[in-house]
């Protein structure tokens, strides 16, 4: 078997690290007394113990132990014999250095699209096992369920733009990553058609809708962030909103000269739905810019959040079609591009404030709308109907 060892350099930055966060995080504390003689034994001096600290130095002891396996288990896979390290040591590690309710989100946003890379890796090398596939939903379920209690904690302490932005990134990239497998589930299918006596390649089907029921839980700790920005709960709203004009600017751009780059060298459908998210986000950044412009900054905040959401998404869209490879043939432009028919059959209604709610076409897909007030009034019957709830509800039409 392979040797593998760490170089100078990374055992010289380990050291480093080490050193720096035993410095911020001492086990012991300075005691206040000396050691006393008591019924004549000495006894111990009295630790004051961080446990956190503790593990965290053991943690980073471990790894400088074993620190080529360790590094070597980053790219493990389900059903590798180094991913339980990967799983169980290192990411245990990065949950110890997360201490805010902000680092923690953000390390479960990681861990659930770490999961969703996995899954497209085997997918896309037929590799995909029932048993992987099981573990990787499980893991997937948990980081999701902690990203959004996370998420919601933040909202509430008045953080909700950072818990907004989290909530969009992570929302973007399992919409992305849904796509990617679809298309390896339709090459699958494909395949089996073809030779269906040899083909053992297991369905994605199941992942897919887990994806979903996870997209549906970021997507409501992000419509409950934007609904405290909208209320003005969020500190300092106005220079959140030049913030996010800003971040959304630089990833338009960032979008613009992906698309450039790969022109040609990626399949044309990648392309052309790439174009067609950044079209979308050019007109959320006019429509932001108009909002700021009237002094309107909750407004043009979520304006902004949705031109960077559509960017990004453009973004990943290339990157993925290049990496795996994939036609998006667009395998789900009958079920949501460009909210084709069937409309669901939904009556629209009016809000207290003037707004409409019901079934609506954003971003080339339907939604439904509620009324931000607990009263509404139906266009079709005129009569008052009571609506629950704040924000939107996707469809998906399997």
């Amino acid at each position: 078997a392979k040797q593998i060892t760490l170089s100078p350099d990374e055992k010289k930055k380990i050291r480093e690290n080490l050193t720096l966060f035993m410095e911020r995080h001492p086990v012991r504390e300075e005691v206040d007394s000396l050691p006393q003689l008591q019924k004549g034994t000495w006894i111990l001096y009295q630790l004051r113990l961080n446990p956190m600290s503790v593990f965290a130095v053991i943690a980073v002891i471990t790894l400088m132990a074993g620190g080529g396996t360790s590094l070597a288990a980053e790219s493990a896979l389900p059903g590798d014999a180094l991913y339980p390290v990967k799983v169980s040591v290192n990411e245990e590690v990065r949950g110890a250095f997360a201490i805010s309710d902000e680092a923690k989100a953000r390390l479960a946003a990681n861990l659930a699209e770490r999961r969703l890379q996995e899954a497209a890796t085997l997918a896309a090398g037929g590799k995909l096992t029932v048993e992987a596939q099981a573990e990787i939903e499980s893991r997937f379920n948990a980081h999701v369920e902690k990203f959004e209690e996370k998420a919601n904690k933040l909202a509430a302490k008045g953080k909700a733009n950072a818990a907004a932005e989290l909530s969009s990134n992570l929302e973007v990239s399992l919409r992305v990553h849904s796509q990617i497998l679809g298309n390896f589930e339709a090459e699958t299918e494909a395949e089996a058609e073809a030779d269906a006596d040899t083909d053992t390649r297991v369905e994605v089907r199941p992942l897919i809708k887990t994806i979903k029921v996870g997209i549906g839980a970021v997507e409501r700790a992000r419509t409950n962030a934007e609904t405290k920005v909208s209320a003005g709960l969020a500190l300092d709203v106005e220079a959140a909103a030049e913030g996010k004009l800003k971040a959304a600017t630089n990833k338009i751009a960032e979008a613009r000269r992906t698309i450039e780059r790969t022109r040609g060298r990626v399949h044309a459908s990648a392309t052309a739905e790439a174009e067609a998210k950044l079209k979308l986000a050019e007109e959320a950044m006019t429509e932001g810019k108009t909002e700021l412009e009237a002094d309107k900054f909750a407004k043009a905040f979520i304006s902004f959040d949705r031109a960077h959401r559509l960017a990004q998404e453009a973004h990943l869209l290339i990157n993925a079609a290049q990496r795996f490879k994939v036609n998006l043939n667009d395998n789900n432009s009958g079920k949501y591009g460009g909210c084709p028919t069937p409309r669901p059959g939904m009556p629209n209604w009016v809000c207290s404030d003037g707004s409409v709610s019901g079934p609506a076409c954003e971003d080339g897909r339907w939604v439904i709308k509620q009324c931000p007030s607990s009263v509404g009034t139906s266009t079709e019957t005129e009569a008052k109907t009571e609506t629950k709830g704040e924000g939107k509800f996707r469809l998906d039409f399997d």
